[in-house]
């Protein structure tokens, strides 16, 4: 077969604008391996196609992107400074088997605008910055429909957000480090800690699987979680589990019911429920169980 070419952009501009533009109808490809370097802005309106892709900017440059990235392997792109990661529009798309995202100071996405990713492993992190991410699931994505969330992160005051389409599932197999963190999966989808590896650690937990299941309430293993508070709806279970305490919120865990395991003591929060097939609560505490609905049975051991 034909061998492949790498690629290597590198500019230095000081003139008004992004430092790269790719205009809707431009496109740059390579067979091989792909580096983009600018000491400043980088707008993707048009197409970015290669094996492996490597994009960073300087002088806290931005990556934005309206057009699409596609890349067969691994795309790793980081931002300096204050450099944000954002999308424009809704049509874009982030594609790549492993997903490498860093902003450093800034943010991936925007409050109101996540940026439509398809991978198969995602690692996002922001020292400072919020991360708003949808993983698209879509027909041409790589084997199976999960994305594998590994050690990531937003700022101790900002939020960490990854969502799924078309019944995509989350199995985390990392550490995920924020003030807040929210995983929404698609109908169908679960969320996951296959490898039992992985804490999510925040102020506020949102956990949300409406017509799947988040950890495994039968076998394991759960969602480990540290302190904090969290609300969970699953359809077919919840198992979650902490080394230490935890306020559950307003929480439904369907068919299966839900498994709450802590090494310290668990609160159900005043004018808050938990309900579910069954209830299960193993920790060293329990605050304000009168809170806790079940159609079949409540199983504290406390």
């Amino acid at each position: 077969g034909s061998q492949a070419t790498d690629g290597i952009i590198n500019v230095n501009s000081n003139q008004a604008g992004p430092a790269i533009l790719i205009n809707p109808t431009g496109q740059l490809t390579s067979s091989g391996n792909l580096t983009i370097a600018a000491n400043g802005n980088i707008s993707v309106a048009g197409l970015i196609s290669a094996h492996n892709l490597t994009m960073s900017t300087s002088n806290n440059g931005s990556v934005d992107i309206s057009g699409s990235i596609n890349i067969e392997k691994t795309a790793n792109i980081q931002v300096d400074g204050l450099g944000n990661i954002t999308q424009s529009g809704n049509t874009a798309l982030l594609r790549a088997e492993d997903l490498n995202l860093n902003a450093n100071l800034g943010n991936i996405g925007s409050a109101l605008n996540a940026i439509n990713i398809s991978a198969s492993t995602l690692s996002a992190s922001s020292i400072n910055g919020f991360v708003n991410l949808i993983d698209t699931g879509d027909s041409s994505r790589f084997a199976g429909n999960t994305i594998r969330l590994l050690a990531s992160g937003a700022g101790p005051a900002q939020s960490f957000v990854l969502a799924t389409k078309n019944g995509g599932s989350i199995d985390i197999d990392g550490n995920v480090q924020a003030g807040a963190i929210s995983l929404t999966v698609a109908p169908f989808g679960s969320i996951t800690r296959k490898n039992a590896n992985g804490t999510l650690s925040a102020s506020t937990y949102s956990l949300n699987a409406s017509l799947g299941s988040i950890g495994d309430f039968i076998f394991g293993p759960t969602i480990a979680i540290a302190n904090g508070a969290v609300s969970f709806n699953s359809a077919f279970g919840t198992a979650l589990s902490s080394t230490g305490d935890f306020t559950v919120l307003n929480s439904s865990s369907g068919l299966l019911g839900a498994s709450l395991t802590s090494g310290g003591t668990i609160s159900i929060s005043n004018a808050q429920t938990l309900s579910g097939q069954s209830v299960l609560i193993t920790a060293a505490g329990l605050t304000n169980h009168r809170s806790i609905n079940s159609r079949s049975s409540i199983v504290v051991n406390a």
